[in-house]
């Protein structure tokens, strides 16, 4: 399972591809997507993203998602490690999970 390290409060960006089985960009236009990452210890929520708040952005025939965690929502991350999914809804309601990682916040020395 891949580790993703981010440090508590600090603005997060990525881009992730989403292919069908043959590699190709999966065409994404009118799709929805989501990651909520769950703490390992108790399961509790952590922090959501989704296209519905903004925070995941689908670049539909291109087949490729971006996140943008703002540094607000990362600052109500406490340290320590969860687990996380990403998932991709296209139209017609089939739900497809695109990766599955551990997430390593580590502590802030500098804060607000």
């Amino acid at each position: 399972m891949r580790v993703v390290e981010a440090v508590r409060g600090d603005s997060r960006e990525s881009t992730w591809p989403v292919t069908d089985a043959a590699g190709a960009p999966l065409d994404l236009a009118c799709a929805s997507a989501r990651l909520q990452p769950h703490s390992v210890t108790d399961g509790s929520l952590i922090a959501s993203a989704g296209t519905q708040d903004g925070r995941l952005i689908i670049h539909g025939p291109a087949g490729r998602v971006s996140t943008a965690m703002p540094a607000a929502v990362m600052a109500g991350v406490l340290p320590g490690r969860s687990r996380f999914d990403r998932e991709v809804t296209l139209p017609g309601g089939l739900r497809r999970t695109v990766e599955r990682a551990l997430l390593l916040v580590q502590e802030d020395i500098a804060r607000d």
